[in-house]
């Protein structure tokens, strides 16, 4: 082998290796190339995906926001609504506070006036009350009064009725007695009255009740009363009649009346006696 080919060879084998490290090179550059690209485009669809994102974003804030500002000029209005309401509850607060001040002043007024016409009140009632009870115990005494007025009503009734029917039994006696004193010699009826005047014992009492020409007293027979017993009765120191005894009992008498003074009566509460000195 000469020098030229060794030559040769050896360019070929230069050539060779100039040829590997720049289809190397290529290769590398191409590869880097392919990866830059490939970057680029991952950028560039990470940049679109970023970009739709932001849009997607934006347009979702703006629909919020816009939403929301409906929302705040609902509110808005509301609040309007509200504020207008309020103050119209306001006035209708303060007029009705104006006019409860007005009543409470008035009912001030009026408390100090009725508490004055409550003690009133209160003292009319406790006097109303003692009258009421005043006007109790004057019924209660009425009532007693009443019933101890019909018990003597009653006893004076039968009083009166046993002594009209004594009357009756009386007044043909009283006939009779008259016609035997008329008839008696001497003397008559005064003669009988004054003797009998004389020798009866002082005996006093009272004229208990009064009818026609009769008249009752409260002694009888137990202080010394006997039939035809002849009595003074006066008034205050003063003659009134003579009373003739035609009934007796124990402690009552009944009398006829006669010979009595000019213009004078018995009355119930004159003294009888039989002898005035």
């Amino acid at each position: 082998m000469n020098i030229i080919t060794k030559i040769g060879i050896v360019m070929i084998a230069l050539l060779g290796v100039c040829v590997s490290v720049v289809f190397s090179r290529q290769v590398l550059v191409v590869e880097n190339y392919r990866q830059g690209m490939l970057v680029q485009t991952t950028k560039a669809e990470d940049a679109v995906a970023a970009r739709d994102d932001a849009n997607l974003v934006a347009t979702t804030r703006n629909q919020e926001i816009a939403r929301l500002k409906s929302d705040v000029a609902s509110l808005d209005r509301q609040l309007r609504v509200e504020k207008e309401e309020r103050a119209d509850d306001v006035q209708g607060l303060k007029r009705d506070l104006a006019a409860s001040n007005r009543r409470a002043e008035t009912f001030g007024v009026n408390f100090g006036k009725n508490v004055d016409l409550l003690k009133e009140v209160q003292e009319e009632r406790t006097v109303l009350r003692k009258q009421q009870a005043q006007a109790v115990a004057a019924n209660r005494r009425l009532e007693n009064e009443r019933t101890s007025l019909g018990n003597n009503l009653a006893d004076r009734e039968a009083t009166i009725e046993r002594l009209n029917a004594t009357v009756r039994l009386l007044k043909e006696r009283v006939t009779q007695l008259s016609e035997q004193l008329a008839a008696a010699p001497g003397g008559g009826a005064t003669a009988v009255v004054e003797i009998a005047a004389e020798e009866a014992p002082r005996i006093s009492g009272t004229v208990t009740a009064v009818g026609d020409d009769l008249a009752s007293i409260n002694i009888g027979s137990v202080k010394g009363i006997k039939d035809r017993t002849v009595l003074y009765v006066y008034r205050d120191d003063h003659f009134i009649a003579h009373l003739r005894i035609i009934a007796v009992d124990d402690a009552e008498s009944t009398g006829q009346i006669f010979d009595p003074r000019a213009g004078q009566t018995p009355q119930v509460g004159d003294k009888v006696t039989t002898s005035l000195r």
